[in-house]
């Protein structure tokens, strides 16, 4: 008779709580010691701004970027919806929501990758997340999202990652979650989709028209013809997101 393999161990939640607070509580402590080092603006220090400038009434998209109050080398180009979850951080400084911003995203997604087991706890070891932790981005909260379903929401606020997160995490939260975040977002602002998208026609760091058109045309070429002869198709998971980010 075979042996059979032994049943695997589910993480008791009082356990995935304490990693993930002890997670977060390091991440808050690297953040806070490197500040002398760190870089001098971060990605979510967009969001920050774009928050304290909703709260003094004025109009974010006009005072971030080149040139204006809050010097950047882009134009603020998240939308609306960002600068609102960023609105609970605004009444801080900007070192100390720094830290809080990553804490809570890698504790969030500390306790999201817990859930089966804890071999995936070595992501924090990644380059991936220290440029992250660096460069206080979004992308551990939008990880932690597509694991947490309750947190699918925040895939509105960078629609550029959160798109693929959605077409490969598809939950009612997301689509009813930010459709309620837009909606908030039009009371405070109902102009902002106008600006935002005046911002992005100014974008031109990250696209050359033509090439991408090719590019993009070979890409579906690339998947269709892989994807016919591994027997891949819509349901799949893996299949769904790499078709949506070529």
């Amino acid at each position: 008779m075979t042996e059979s393999a032994p049943a695997r161990t589910i993480p008791p939640l009082r356990m995935r709580v304490a990693i993930a607070l002890a997670i977060g509580l390091f991440c808050a402590l690297l953040v806070v010691i490197g500040a002398e080092h760190a870089l001098p603006t971060s990605d979510f220090d967009q969001c920050w701004v774009a928050a304290r400038a909703l709260l003094h009434g004025h109009n974010p998209y006009d005072m971030i970027g080149p040139g204006r109050a809050f010097a950047w080398r882009f134009p603020f180009f998240y939308p609306l919806p960002a600068a609102l979850i960023a609105m609970p951080f605004a009444w801080f400084e900007v070192s100390v929501t720094r830290a809080l911003f990553i804490s809570i995203s890698a504790a969030l997604l500390a306790f999201a990758i817990t859930r089966r087991d804890y071999h995936r706890l070595v992501l924090f070891l990644s380059a991936g997340f220290c440029v992250s932790l660096l460069k206080s981005q979004w992308e551990p909260l939008l990880t932690a999202a597509a694991l947490l379903p309750a947190l699918s929401w925040v895939f509105v606020a960078k629609p550029t990652v959160g798109a693929a997160l959605f077409v490969a995490f598809p939950s009612r939260t997301a689509v009813l979650g930010g459709v309620a975040l837009v909606a908030v977002s039009l009371v405070v602002m109902p102009s902002w989709p106008a600006n935002w998208l005046q911002m992005l026609h100014q974008e031109s760091h990250m696209r050359t028209p033509i090439i991408t058109l090719m590019a993009r045309c070979c890409s579906w070429l690339c998947y269709a013809g892989d994807g016919r002869r591994r027997g891949c198709s819509w349901r799949s998971r893996a299949s769904r997101k790499r078709s949506f980010c070529t």
